[in-house]
């Protein structure tokens, strides 16, 4: 309390009484008596300087701890805490949107503790939204798969863009004009890929035939399996097929054909089909039976060992 008066402008340490002084006339002060004299400094004040917002914060707090006490000798005061610790904010706005908000005090608390401990945390949290933005822009969900985007991106800009040709729209399982023209408006394919002209039909028509030879060899296939059951098999996109239990637990199934040995996964439809636990990525080649490519193969084929998390 005596800290509190002195943020107030008035210093009672060289007239309070002393413990264990004998002589001499003295005036003993009680608590009361400060309580009393803060009252009138607060009654008084008439601008929020920092003095006096500290001294009010502090007051609010001894209120908290000892509210009992704080009824007798600081009546007034405690019957407006609220307002009284209010008027300290200047900010009234975004405090009305505080006391909107459905966020619990207790949470407030926390932020505000943590804010205190760390001043820069707002400039990091901006930088966060920041980020986050960034990983949207670039279709990504951690830092890490930007690294090895940007990485990836870099070291394409440094190798010979790839021509595309017939094969190269296989592997893509590329359609039409309108999915080429699709993926060129993703930059990072974009940036792959030679586009000085588009494929003409024909081009188009023999990755279609190859794309429908391979669902028709791969449907066939499950068809022949006993534990696959295809009765309602259906097809959901170009290279997705629905429909189909494995023993029992429903799952769905992304076809490519292999016949340039490679597969170049593109489609927003496969990826989010193959980011499901229940899905299968089967290829066909047109010479073999269709075959199951399971991330222990994609592993040894690729060698890849490390994959980030």
């Amino acid at each position: 309390m005596i800290e509190i008066l002195q943020l107030l402008g008035e210093d009672w340490k060289e007239i309070l009484l002393i413990t264990g002084v004998g002589k001499g006339k003295f005036y003993a002060k009680h608590r009361k008596d400060i309580a009393g004299e803060i009252t009138q400094m607060l009654n008084k004040a008439q601008k929020k300087d920092g003095n006096i917002v500290k001294a009010i914060s502090l007051l609010s707090e001894w209120f908290e701890n000892n509210s009992k006490e704080s009824k007798e000798i600081f009546a007034d005061l405690y019957r407006k805490r609220a307002e009284l610790f209010m008027n300290t904010i200047n900010d009234k706005e975004s405090l009305y949107k505080v006391m909107r908000s459905k966020t619990e005090l207790s949470k407030l608390s926390e932020v505000a503790e943590a804010l205190e401990t760390n001043p820069s945390l707002i400039t990091e949290i901006k930088k966060g939204e920041e980020l986050d933005i960034l990983l949207s822009d670039f279709n990504v969900d951690t830092v890490t798969e930007l690294r090895d985007l940007l990485t990836n991106t870099n070291s394409a800009g440094s190798r010979a863009q790839i021509e595309i040709t017939p094969d190269i729209l296989v592997n893509l399982a590329i359609t039409t004009p309108e999915e080429l023209e699709e993926l060129l408006e993703d930059k990072h394919m974009s940036a792959a890929f030679k586009h000085t002209s588009m494929p003409n039909s024909e081009m188009f028509v023999k990755a279609q035939r190859l794309i429908s030879r391979a669902k028709s060899n791969v449907k066939k296939h499950l068809e022949s399996l006993s534990k696959y059951d295809c009765s309602e098999m259906e097809d959901l996109a170009t290279t997705v097929i629905g429909g189909i239990k494995k023993e029992g637990l429903e799952i769905q199934v992304v076809v490519r054909p292999s016949d340039y040995g490679e597969v170049i996964v593109y489609y927003s439809s496969e990826k989010d089909t193959l980011d499901l636990a229940n899905t299968e990525l089967w290829i066909d080649n047109g010479s073999d039976s269709p075959r199951h490519l399971t991330l222990g193969k994609i592993l040894r084929t690729t060698g890849i060992n490390k994959i980030p998390v």
